[in-house]
């Protein structure tokens, strides 16, 4: 656990004997609640729910390949000072619920390197106000009433080309009124296809957005992982 790990000026260093940190409940200790960044060594295969919920001094949190498993209910809820989560490798999750809500410093998440993670829950990204670009190109399904929810500042979302028919029946997207470019990675479809993903989206994310109000939405697709790749004959007719 992380009241247990080596406190050195307001951070801790996990070390690789520890095999699982969190604290399983939504109290924080005290000991853990000043903490402004962790360090998880290479020996930590799981991080349980709540793991950092309410570390409202914590600032940038990097986590190793090695974590394998990663309780996905309020992991980082909470945690006002966090700037930056690094993942380095693919984990597997337990429902993404309230994972990234409240983090009203964050100002990008991206989830690309979590290839298993392909559904986010309720509240999973919610009232984050500084968040202006959300890569979630592996997630095809949202589970819960309010998936990404009171991100006003929001104005890049990286997709998947492999939203499910049901992605967005339970009103996944509310009040991201500044949105203002949709990228889909990988994509293997044709123009007729990309020409009705892009109608789709953008009229089911209109719609859900309680009374915000858009401007126009680009959508680019890219035949890569990286938009050094973008299909401009594609993009030339949409």
């Amino acid at each position: 656990m992380l009241r247990n790990a080596t406190k050195v000026n307001n951070s801790k260093h996990v070390t690789d004997t520890i095999d699982e940190i969190g604290f399983g409940a939504k109290t924080v200790p005290a000991s853990a609640a000043i903490l402004k960044a962790v360090e998880i060594g290479k020996g930590v295969a799981s991080l349980v729910e709540y793991c950092f919920c309410g570390c409202a001094k914590l600032e940038s949190v990097t986590i190793p390949a090695t974590v394998k498993r990663i309780g996905g209910t309020s992991t980082f809820q909470d945690c006002t000072s966090l700037k930056s989560i690094e993942f380095m490798g693919d984990s597997t999750w337990t429902p993404a619920i309230c994972t990234f809500k409240g983090l009203t410093a964050i100002t990008k998440i991206d989830l690309s390197p979590v290839t298993s993670l392909t559904a986010l829950g309720k509240d999973a990204i919610r009232n984050c106000p500084e968040l202006t670009e959300l890569d979630i190109r592996n997630i095809t399904e949202f589970e819960g009433v309010g998936t990404i929810v009171n991100c006003t500042a929001l104005a890049k979302i990286t997709l998947s080309q492999n939203l499910t028919s049901t992605a967005f029946e339970k009103t996944a997207f509310r009040n991201i009124p500044s949105l203002k470019m949709i990228n889909v990675m990988n994509w293997s479809g044709t123009k007729d296809d990309a020409i009705t993903y892009k109608t789709n989206v953008i009229s089911k994310i209109k719609n859900q957005s309680l009374k915000a109000t858009y401007a126009d939405i680009t959508v680019c697709f890219y035949v890569g992982s990286d938009t050094s790749s973008e299909m401009k004959a594609l993009i030339s007719g949409l």
